[in-house]
């Protein structure tokens, strides 16, 4: 996005793709002049992230089961993650990797453009409370909602288009390791499925021709025959005895299913 149609594009939240974006420089400038007043302001790295926490956890409250680590943790990882974004304001390919990153680490959180109008208005009034007219004016401000925007929007793309993949991914991979969630039931519907199954299992007993123990398939000698009436002398044209390794197993398998005269 070029720099002059930047600031009018992030007017609001755009989460229809996340591109690289060139804010004109003085505007970056304002807001890298900005945020450091605001580093002095807050006198260290964790209490920035504390300021930038409490007005969004005061600005919504309903939000606030999305907030899952601990309070000194999530403090630090603002910090962190808002250094690093306007450090690289003025570098389109360094802030879009950065916006991805950000992204990528919410992936399970319910991002909505409703809830960066609500964070993005909480930081800009955070940052125009704390800071003097002389440090935070019009075009400091117009800045941090365009960089807002531009970062919620790829919060909102990202969660979009590629959470559902992953949880496909991930339930793919549950699946296949035998690895089932758990589900709540009903009392009354766990008897009822029991009694059915219970009925298929008498009905199934009832049409279902008793199969040959293990003991049944005894293979003799003299004769060659197993006792559920495949005689493997005649399949094979030479005796069997019962196996006892693997081979003899596979070759006994083999003359069961009447392959006993193939070469393998």
């Amino acid at each position: 996005v070029e720099a002059d149609a930047a600031l009018e594009k992030y007017k609001v939240c755009f989460d229809e793709s996340l591109d690289k974006v060139e804010f004109p420089a003085d505007t970056v400038a304002e807001v890298q002049q900005t945020w450091q007043a605001f580093l002095a302001h807050a006198a260290s790295q964790e209490a920035a992230g504390e300021l930038l926490f409490n007005a969004w956890w005061e600005a919504a409250p309903s939000l606030h089961s999305a907030f899952v680590s601990p309070q000194k943790v999530l403090h630090l990882r603002l910090f962190l993650g808002f250094n690093a974004v306007v450090a690289n304001l003025g570098n389109p390919s360094a802030l879009k990797i950065e916006a991805e990153q950000i992204a990528f680490r919410h992936l399970d959180r319910p991002v909505k453009p409703a809830f960066v109008d609500i964070f993005r208005e909480a930081a800009v009034e955070m940052l125009e409370a704390e800071l003097t007219p002389a440090h935070f004016n019009t075009r400091a401000r117009v800045g941090w909602q365009a960089l807002l925007n531009y970062l919620g929007g790829a919060l909102c793309y990202v969660s979009r288009e590629y959470s559902g993949r992953v949880k496909i991914i991930l339930r793919s991979w549950r699946t296949a390791n035998n690895i089932t969630e758990e589900k709540e039931k009903d009392p009354e519907a766990e008897e009822d499925e029991a009694e059915e199954e219970e009925k298929e299992e008498e009905a199934a007993e009832a049409v279902t021709p008793k199969k040959s123990s293990s003991k049944d398939l005894e293979v003799t000698s003299e004769t060659g025959r197993v006792s559920d009436g495949i005689n493997l002398k005649e399949r094979t044209g030479k005796d069997m005895k019962v196996p006892t390794t693997f081979k003899e197993m596979f070759l006994f398998n083999a003359a069961v299913m009447g392959f006993g005269n193939s070469n393998w």
